[in-house]
């Protein structure tokens, strides 16, 4: 499996450092590449939700994982980079987009899902009643539904307990705003 990272930085309780999950026919160079523009795509399409002054970018290495998460390689990539663009005031460092990811694989019973935190949000993308704007939504199904669709490598979320993984088949911005619990600073 394909491992890219990014990293978050330049607002309050930041940085952060977003990972995710891929697979290929073969995991080469191609693959790693296409798995970082698709990540790169994915940032590009929710910064325009984010306050200005965040900046992201993707790692100049993707990394080659077994099953165990085991790194077994890597190849150099170029970084994909981005930048927040709503001017503004941001909300507590803690509240935070979300877009939550699902398969069709079960184990013991439970679906396997995954979530990405988006960070850097302002106060302009809540909306009355303290709930993400449509905008806000709009950019997370829309960045979700692109990166799960690359014909090149297939988005999949990794149980590291499992030790498996599984295509994402469907995603999209939750209607609520997220607490990633390492960011209650």
């Amino acid at each position: 499996m394909l491992r890219v990272r990014t990293s978050i930085t330049g607002q309050p309780g930041l940085p952060a450092l977003s990972t995710m999950y891929f697979t290929a026919v073969a995991e080469d160079l191609t693959a790693a590449n296409a798995a970082n523009a698709a990540v790169g795509a994915f940032w590009s399409t929710v910064d325009n939700q984010m306050l200005n002054g965040t900046a992201w970018a993707t790692h100049n290495e993707v990394a080659v994982l077994d099953a165990a998460g085991n790194l077994t390689g890597t190849f150099g990539v170029a970084p994909q980079f981005g930048a927040g663009a709503i001017f503004g005031n941001i909300t507590p460092p803690a509240t935070q987009g979300l877009v939550r990811w699902a398969t069709n694989l079960f184990l013991g019973g439970r679906r396997l899902r995954g979530h990405t935190f988006v960070p850097a949000i302002p106060t302009s993308a809540v909306a009355g009643g303290g709930t993400p704007s449509v905008n806000l939504l709009l950019a997370l199904d829309t960045a979700a539904a692109n990166l799960i669709i690359s014909p090149v490598v297939d988005f999949v979320i990794w149980s590291k307990k499992n030790g498996v993984t599984a295509p994402v088949t469907t995603g999209g911005g939750w209607d609520e705003f997220a607490v990633l619990r390492s960011r209650r600073d």
